[in-house]
């Protein structure tokens, strides 16, 4: 992350797996909104990890 943050959590393993080219770009968001439905996130967490 830019900000120098360090991840853990699920949202964090989705972000792993983008960063090891398990997820794509567009399926990285898709399960963070997942997360985000599902209460595992709130939406200021899913704003910053997007990938844009």
């Amino acid at each position: 992350m830019s900000a120098g943050l360090k991840i853990s959590g699920i949202a964090g393993q989705v972000i792993k797996a983008f960063k090891q080219g398990i997820l794509d770009k567009a399926e990285t968001n898709r399960k963070l909104e997942e997360l985000l439905a599902g209460g595992r996130i709130n939406q200021e967490l899913l704003e910053a990890l997007l990938m844009r």
